[in-house]
């Protein structure tokens, strides 16, 4: 008996960027997938199948494609969805605020979703989760890449703890 069977899970093609690579491919989450990313018990993501493209300019490696890969989520910066479904399954909070957030890589410029009664100060600290929706977000290099990223994308989710200082735009 396949105990490791049941029924298929549910899949969400996307974009996963780490300081190193961009990730193309499937993520598979167990539920929903913003509950999945930002639960403790689950450390890494599963993607499938994958193209691998170096962002680093100086790295001996194309881009290349594997069946699946696992990543550590504490590496990822951000995830995009390519699938406007599931983007719109994710729930952003009322009170907005333009930011510039600094990652080792990539300088994004978005629109931030607070709580009423947050302070942007405070946001990091406030938040509960590792990983937060930022919309209408504008990405920019910090560096050469590799390989091109969008200079655009209507919804992000961000790794708060990549973020090395931000500010209000």
């Amino acid at each position: 008996m396949d105990v490791t069977g049941g029924p298929p899970r549910r899949t969400c093609k996307a974009e996963v960027y780490t300081a190193q690579f961009l990730f193309t491919g499937e993520i598979e989450p167990l539920g929903k997938l913003l509950d999945d990313l930002n639960s403790a018990d689950r450390g890494y993501v599963f993607i499938h199948p994958v193209s691998i493209a170096p962002l680093i300019p100086d790295c001996v490696l194309g881009t290349f494609s594997r069946d699946e890969v696992i990543v550590d989520k504490r590496d990822i910066i951000a995830v995009y969805l390519a699938d406007e479904v599931d983007r719109a399954e994710i729930g952003l909070l009322k009170k907005e605020e333009r930011v510039i957030a600094y990652t080792a890589a990539l300088i994004l410029r978005a629109t931030f979703h607070l709580g009423g009664e947050m302070r942007t100060r405070d946001m990091f600290d406030a938040m509960t989760t590792t990983f937060i929706p930022i919309s209408q977000v504008s990405l920019f290099p910090l560096h050469p890449l590799k390989t091109p990223v969008p200079s655009n994308r209507e919804l992000l989710l961000l790794n708060k703890s990549q973020v090395i200082f931000y500010h209000l735009e």
